[in-house]
């Protein structure tokens, strides 16, 4: 297990060196691909957070990886309340973009009398 050695896999490290050169999908891939090896890996579900939510707009990945951190960190008071800040807007605005897309029926599709 790679707990807290992380930095030595190679994946982990081609996944920082994509990150360092903008490579923002290929970085997550490999982030990804290291959490199969390494699912327990609480630092990488927090680079994947930041990944999704700083360089991919994905707030929903994004969620989830920093709800996984959490999961594996509970004791974390550093990034904890700036991670539950983001969780919880990003909810927000989800709920909020989903409402606003709701379709009016629009007057063809109504019934005439």
């Amino acid at each position: 297990d790679y707990v807290g050695k992380e930095k030595t896999h190679p994946l982990y490290v081609k996944a920082g060196t994509a990150k360092s050169a903008g490579e923002y999908q290929e970085s997550a891939r490999c982030y990804e691909e290291f959490l199969l090896i390494c699912p327990k890996s609480a630092v990488t579900h927090y680079e994947l957070g930041n990944l999704y939510a700083d360089n991919l707009n994905d707030p929903l990945k994004a969620i989830y990886h920093y709800e996984k951190y959490l999961e594996m960190n509970p004791n974390d008071t550093t990034n904890a309340p700036d991670i539950r800040s983001f969780v919880e807007t990003s909810r927000k605005n989800s709920r909020i973009s989903a409402r606003n897309k709701r379709t009016i029926p629009n007057s063809s599709s109504r019934t005439r009398n």
